[in-house]
């Protein structure tokens, strides 16, 4: 087992860092005490979130018929919160713009809930034209099962 670092899950007790699970505890054992390291830090991404995400989404694609799929829904709440790149065809010269990814190795947690928070407004304001708090109480109902999704 490597004692690398990356990915592995720490946890903030008393005003320290301590091994979160058994991959962080058999790394953090062969650490050398006084030694100095290098740790960068990130929350790691919270699955709930992500499927209160594909709940709006789908709320979103059954009450407009703007989208055929929730995938090009995602594509253009991407593009549109600025979350793209713009690139150059190499044969043409002509740019154009890609979604970026949201997935769990390209965001952080709260890279993706500044994203999220962005996406709601948009929604909110641009395409459902609905109150914020009721349409995340309207997630949240989908979410906890009290609503056909």
């Amino acid at each position: 087992m490597s004692n690398d670092l990356r990915s592995r899950v720490f946890v903030k007790r008393n005003g320290g860092l301590f091994p979160g699970d058994a991959l962080a505890r058999a790394a953090f054992a062969k650490m050398k005490d006084g030694a100095g390291y290098l740790v960068n830090l990130h929350r790691p991404r919270n699955l709930m979130h992500h499927r209160k995400l594909f709940a709006l989404l789908n709320l979103v694609q059954d009450n407009t018929d703007r989208w055929p799929t929730v995938e090009t829904l995602l594509d253009d709440l991407k593009i549109s919160t600025g979350l793209f790149e713009t690139r150059v065809n190499a044969v043409t010269g002509i740019p154009y713009i890609v979604a970026k990814s949201i997935s769990f190795a390209s965001m952080t947690q709260d890279e993706f809930e500044q994203w999220f928070e962005r996406a709601v407004d948009l929604i909110c304001k641009q395409v459902l034209a609905m109150d914020r708090e009721y349409l995340l109480a309207e997630i949240g109902d989908i979410l906890a099962g009290r609503r056909a999704a």
